[in-house]
C-alpha cells in the first residue's frame, strides 16, 4: 500500500507495508541474557540447596528407619516431611534451573510438565498437612490425655500420613489435568514450547487457586493458631 503526498515544492511516496514490516523487525530481537554473575549466582544456590536437602532428608529417613528408638510417633510425621522435601528436591528444583538456562522456555516435553507441577504441589499440599497432623496429635496428647479412644487412633501416625498423602493428591490432581506444554512465540520471534495452563478458562483457574489458598493453607493456619495457643494455655495453667 503506497501513500502519496502532495508538497508545493516536491512529492513524495512512503510504502505503508515497509514501514509495517520495519516496525515489525524491530519489535523482534535476540533476547538478552542473564549477567554472568546471575547465572555462577543461581547454579552455586540451587546445588547447595540441592545436595544438602538431599543428604539431610535421606539422613532422616535412614535414621528413623534404621534405629529402632527413633521409631516413634512423631518422627514418623518428620519423614513424612522429608519425602515431601524430596520431591521438591529431585524433581521441581532441576525443572526449575532448566526454566532459567532456557529463558522460561520448556524443554523436557509435555508428560514431564505435568509430572513436575504436580509433584511440586502435591509435595507443598503435603507439607501444610503434615503440620497440621502434627499440631492435632500435640493438640490432643496435651490438652486431652485420656481423650476418647477413637479419637487417639484417629490421630495415630498410620491414620494421619496416608490420609494426608491421599488428600494431597487429589487437591492437586487439577494440576496435572489441566497443565501441559503449549506452542507460543517467544520473545525473540521464535516457537516455544511453555508448560502452563490450558483447556481451562482464566476464571476457572483463579477460583480453584482461591480454593486451595483457602483450603490447604489459610484455614491450616487458623487451625494451627488455635490448637497452638490451647496447648500454650493449658501447659501454663497446669505448672
Amino acid at each position: 500500500m503506497e501513500l502519496i503526498v502532495d508538497n508545493p515544492n516536491y512529492t513524495y511516496t512512503i510504502n505503508i507495508t515497509d514501514i509495517r514490516n520495519i516496525s515489525n523487525q524491530s519489535s523482534v530481537g535476540k533476547v538478552p541474557d542473564p549477567p554472568l554473575y546471575l547465572y555462577i549466582y543461581v547454579t552455586l544456590m540451587c546445588a547447595f540447596i540441592f545436595f544438602v536437602g538431599v543428604i539431610g532428608n535421606i539422613l532422616v529417613v535412614q535414621a528413623v528407619i534404621r534405629i529402632r528408638s527413633m521409631r516413634r510417633r512423631m518422627n514418623y510425621f518428620l519423614v513424612c516431611l522429608s519425602v515431601a522435601d524430596l520431591l521438591v528436591l529431585l524433581i521441581a528444583l532441576p525443572s526449575g534451573l532448566q526454566e532459567f538456562y532456557g529463558k522460561e522456555r520448556w524443554h523436557i516435553g509435555d508428560p514431564m510438565c505435568k509430572v513436575v507441577v504436580f509433584s511440586e504441589n502435591a509435595a507443598h499440599h503435603c507439607s501444610v498437612l503434615t503440620l497440621l497432623a502434627i499440631g492435632f496429635e500435640r493438640y490432643h496428647a496435651i490438652c486431652y490425655p485420656m481423650g476418647e479412644t477413637c479419637v487417639a487412633r484417629l490421630s495415630s501416625e498410620s491414620i494421619l500420613i496416608p490420609m494426608v498423602w491421599i488428600l494431597s493428591c487429589v487437591a492437586t490432581l487439577p494440576f496435572a489435568i489441566f497443565y501441559g506444554t503449549e506452542v507460543r512465540t517467544y520473545m525473540d520471534g521464535t516457537l516455544a514450547d511453555f508448560c502452563t495452563v490450558k483447556g481451562i478458562s482464566s476464571e476457572m483457574h483463579t477460583a480453584y487457586i482461591i480454593f486451595i489458598f483457602t483450603v490447604l493453607f489459610a484455614l491450616p493456619l487458623v487451625l494451627l493458631t488455635i490448637m497452638y495457643t490451647a496447648i500454650s494455655l493449658t501447659i501454663a495453667t497446669s505448672t
